[in-house]
C-alpha cells in the first residue's frame, strides 16, 4: 500500500511541476520572496554575485542546468538499449537481472515490453520538445517506480541488477530533474 501510495504522490508531483502554466498555481503556495529572480525582467540585475552569475547563465541557456534535450536524449540511450535487449534478447536480459529461468511467458513479456520501449523512443522524436520532455520525464518516473524500485524490494535480483539500475534509471531521472530546474 506504501508502494502505491508514494507512486501516485510521484506522479501526482511529477504532473504539475512539468506542465505549462503552473508556476503560476505553486507561487500561491509558496512565500513570493522564492520567486523574486523569477519575476524580475532583467536576470543582471540581482545584488549577489553568486545568485547573478548562475541566474545569468541559466538565462543564456534558456533555463536548467541540463538541457531538456540532453535529458530526452539520456531516455534515448537508456531506454534504446534496454528496448533492443528486450525485443531481441529477452531470456538474456532476464537471467542476467533475475533468479530465475526464463520460460516462453517471459520471453513473450519481454519482447512486448522492449517492443512498448522503442515505440515509445520513436513516439518521442515525433513531439514538440517541450512535450517530448514531459513525456520523458513521467515515463522514467513510473518506470524507475514500477520497474527496478518494485524489483529491488520485491523480486530476486542478481548483483548485477542491484548495480546497474539505480545508475541508468536514477541517472536518467537526475538529468531530467537537472533540465526541469
Amino acid at each position: 500500500m506504501k508502494f502505491v501510495a508514494l507512486l501516485v504522490a510521484t506522479l501526482f508531483a511529477l504532473a504539475t511541476a512539468t506542465l505549462p502554466g503552473n508556476l503560476g498555481v505553486i507561487k500561491h503556495q509558496l512565500p513570493s520572496y522564492v520567486f523574486e529572480d523569477l519575476t524580475s525582467e532583467d536576470p543582471f540585475t540581482s545584488e549577489d554575485p553568486f545568485t547573478s552569475a548562475a541566474t545569468s547563465a541559466l538565462f543564456v541557456r534558456g533555463g536548467g542546468v541540463v538541457s531538456k534535450d540532453t535529458a530526452v536524449a539520456s531516455t534515448f540511450v537508456v531506454a534504446g538499449l534496454y528496448g533492443l535487449q528486450f525485443f531481441l534478447a529477452p531470456a538474456f536480459v532476464i537471467s542476467q537481472n533475475f533468479k530465475v529461468t526464463p520460460d516462453k511467458y517471459h520471453n513473450f513479456l519481454g519482447r512486448f515490453c522492449g517492443a512498448t520501449m522503442l515505440l515509445l523512443l520513436y513516439s518521442l522524436k515525433h513531439l514538440s520538445p517541450h512535450g517530448a520532455f514531459c513525456v520523458s520525464f513521467f515515463w522514467n518516473a513510473v518506470v524507475a517506480l514500477i520497474g527496478p524500485v518494485y524489483a529491488e524490494l520485491r523480486l530476486e535480483t542478481t548483483p548485477l541488477h542491484t548495480v546497474t539500475a539505480p545508475i541508468f534509471v536514477g541517472g536518467v531521472l537526475l538529468l531530467h530533474a537537472l533540465a526541469a530546474m
